[in-house]
């Protein structure tokens, strides 16, 4: 039992820590493709930072939540033409810290 306890464990702990690295990498690929201030959509922030769109949207999703990042509009994105939402830094709420880093 102890040993099966220890393998969820460490799993746990890399997937978080997988997790807490992703979460820079997204802000500042925002920070980047984001000149404008109209945001990104999600398929657009996975191409320029080289990740699956399913693991950006899981992030993104989660930061929405989290209150870093909020949604700014629709278009079509510049890869897929699908009507996408936009995503940008939230400003006024907790991502205003992560902005103020990046800038």
């Amino acid at each position: 039992m102890k040993v099966r306890q220890t393998s969820i464990n460490a799993y746990h702990n890399e997937v978080k820590s997988f997790k807490n690295k992703l979460y820079p990498k997204i802000l500042e690929t925002l920070n980047e493709i984001d000149k404008d201030g109209e945001g990104a959509t999600r398929g657009e922030i996975a191409f320029y930072s080289k990740l699956e769109k399913s693991t950006v949207s899981a992030r993104v999703n989660e930061m929405l939540k989290l209150g870093i990042l909020q949604e700014v509009g629709r278009r079509k994105c510049k890869f897929s033409k699908i009507m996408s939402y936009t995503i940008a830094i939230n400003k006024s709420g907790q991502g205003r810290l992560f902005w103020l880093y990046l800038n």
